[in-house]
């Protein structure tokens, strides 16, 4: 019995939770009733060797704080979903997504704290009221800045796509309209 060949296997811990990254930490909403101002935020979830982790599909989504009442205790709004075991879904890289929505909520700082395995990301949400409800001037908002215009191959296919809106701001720099 002569060895014919040797191979190298290398052994890992089990994979775990070990960075949660998020498209964006802080942003504003606008509270104004009809605009219906949302932001989803993408979250992308590593191991500890730097690769896609999917094995959840719940996380926990805790709010940390929020604008005070005149009685001193936090007003009751919610932008998101809270609890244990808020369910998400994930794709192969790792991703999910959770939306924040901000008409009709109180004007102030909302902190949000999303936990998987005990590992932790703090989003920070401020809502803001319009001055006015019409636009002093207008911004074009894209979906993405730059797209890869690679065809797949394997069937020819094009599923890539830019979305734009234009977005009305107050004199205060906070959405009033959105086309």
């Amino acid at each position: 019995k002569v060895p014919v060949a040797t191979i190298t296997i290398t052994v890992s811990a089990k994979s775990t939770v070990a960075q949660i990254l998020a498209d964006v930490d802080s942003f504003i909403l606008s509270n104004h009733s009809t605009l219906n101002d949302s932001k989803t935020v993408k979250f992308t979830v590593k191991d500890q060797l730097g690769r896609a982790y999917t094995n959840f599909d719940k996380v926990k989504v805790e709010r940390l704080s929020a604008p005070l009442q005149s009685n001193g205790s936090m007003v009751i709004d919610q932008l998101i979903q809270v609890g244990d075991e808020v369910p998400v879904q994930v794709n192969s890289n790792g991703e999910f997504e959770l939306e924040f929505e901000g008409a009709d909520k109180a004007e102030g700082t909302y902190v949000y704290k999303v936990t998987i395995d005990k590992v932790s990301r703090v989003v920070t949400v401020t809502v803001k009221r319009p001055s006015s409800t019409e636009a002093a001037y207008y911004k074009l908002e894209l979906s993405t800045n730059s797209i890869d215009m690679k065809v797949n191959s394997w069937d020819q296919t094009f599923e890539k796509a830019v979305t734009f809106k234009i977005i009305g701001y107050a004199q205060n720099g906070v959405k009033v309209s959105e086309f």
